[in-house]
């Protein structure tokens, strides 16, 4: 049967039940960030050090000092042209389905 108490009961319920669902997807989320920050970090550590050996190592091959760092820099100049001039073409093509697929219903 339904009565004030009843009802003023099952609403504190639910919002108890909302509070530990927010609570949780919050927890969720930071973890996430924290994960991809945290792989993030490696993966520049990694790049970082990737470039100078790859620097070292065609200096060596060429036997010159600088050559390798120039070409390296390059590299990384094309690299960042390219992303640049398909940039809207590389994220259509990632998240285009993406958003889609997560709309809520």
């Amino acid at each position: 049967m339904l009565s004030k108490e009843n009802l003023t009961h099952y609403a504190q319920l639910k919002y108890r039940q909302i509070r530990f669902e927010l609570v949780e997807w919050m927890a969720k989320e930071r973890a996430e960030i924290f994960v991809s920050a945290m792989l993030g970090i490696i993966f520049l550590g990694v790049l970082i050090f990737g470039s100078f050996f790859g620097a070292f190592w065609l200096n060596s091959l060429m036997e010159s000092e600088f050559l390798g760092f120039g070409l390296i820099a390059l590299c990384w100049l094309l690299s960042f042209l390219l992303l640049l001039l398909f940039r809207k073409a590389i994220i259509a093509r990632f998240f285009h389905n993406y958003t889609n697929q997560n709309i809520p219903k």
